[in-house]
Parts: C-alpha cells; structure tokens; sequence
C-alpha cells in the first residue's frame, strides 16, 4: 500500500469490515503505484493483482470496493470484491453495516451539496468510524481528466468542490494534515468518547 494506505491502516483493525467508497483502483490500499519516474501506471497495478499473497494490501476482515466507473472495478476486483454504485446509491446500505467507511480522494469530485450528503450517509453506513481523504486546495489535475491511470478519459475525474477541514470539523472530523501533500485527512469517531 502507499503511505496514505499506511496512515489509513493505523484506522483499522484485522478485526474490522470496511467500505471503501469510491475505490478507484485502490492505490492506496495496495501496494504503491508509484514507478522510479514518479509516473503511476496501469501495468504497475496489474503487476501487483497477479501477487496472490496479499503482501502490502489492507489488514481487515473484509473489505468492499464501490466506485462508478467500470474499467476503475475491473481493476480492483483483482484485489477486493467490489460493486458498481454511485455515491447518491449510498441509501442501499443499512445502517451501522461496516466497522469503518473509507473515502479516499474521492469528495472533491463531486458537487459540494452531494459530497456533504455522501458525507452523512457514510456516518450513518459505519458502526465504528469514518475515514475521509480530500484536497485542501482545488486544482485540475489535466492528465488524470485525459489519461486516468492510463484507462482513458474519465469524466468523474474533475474536481467539482473543496471540502474544507472546517466543514469537515463542523461535522465531527477530526482533521490532519500528513505529508507528504498535507491535504485533510478526517476520521469521524463514533464513540463519542475519543
């Protein structure tokens, strides 16, 4: 996994089931994608769906992928199970049905209004805690709109809104800024008590 998986991981129990919201083809939670060039690559990512040993990927019980782009979901079946599902399909999950709900890099591409409802639906879909990575800074990464990850052009790549770490606080986050891109990274505890 990369070092945002790492940080993640820290989150997460071998104990835990996890929903992992708008996976993409789960970089962070596998091994790195990044090549000596810097460059993420498709080929780098299949490498690692063919090492059945599950080294470098997250320690959980299970884990569930859902994303909206097929040839994203054709990816990451190789590592987890994964479902076809918009984040505005969020309702079909019951309440409190996976420890921990992960969202990695994924709010800022959706409208402000659907990310904060997306935002409280996870709240309700996690039993223990939510976990949410997201830009400080919006910026309009051209090469992922042209080329995502080498799949074609993807038009759920463009960024459409910043959640700011004081909207994310305002609903319970609680916010860092790791490195080595010191975006927000929340986690919403649901036991009061932490």
């Amino acid at each position: 996994m990369n070092w945002l998986g790492r940080i993640v991981q820290k989150e997460i129990t071998k104990d835990d089931t996890v929903l992992d919201v708008g996976c993409g083809i789960m970089q962070a939670t596998t091994e790195s994608l990044n090549s000596s060039s810097g460059k993420r690559k498709l080929k780098d990512v299949m490498a690692i769906s063919k090492d059945s040993s599950g080294r470098g990927t997250l320690a959980c019980r299970s884990l569930l992928g859902c994303d909206v782009w097929r040839p994203y979901l054709d990816v990451s079946k190789n590592f987890f199970p994964v479902v076809n599902l918009s984040t505005s399909e969020l309702d079909r999950f019951l309440d409190s049905s996976f420890d921990v709900v992960i969202c990695l890099d994924v709010l800022e591409h959706l409208e402000y209004e659907k990310a904060l409802k997306t935002i409280s639906e996870m709240k309700r879909i996690a039993r223990r805690k939510v976990i949410v990575y997201t830009p400080v800074n919006i910026d309009q990464p051209e090469e992922q709109l042209e080329n995502s990850w080498g799949m074609g052009s993807n038009q759920y790549q463009k960024h459409l809104s910043l959640i700011s770490s004081g909207v994310l606080q305002g609903m319970g986050f609680k916010v860092s800024f790791p490195e080595p891109d010191r975006n927000s990274f929340g986690v919403f505890y649901k036991d009061e008590s932490r």
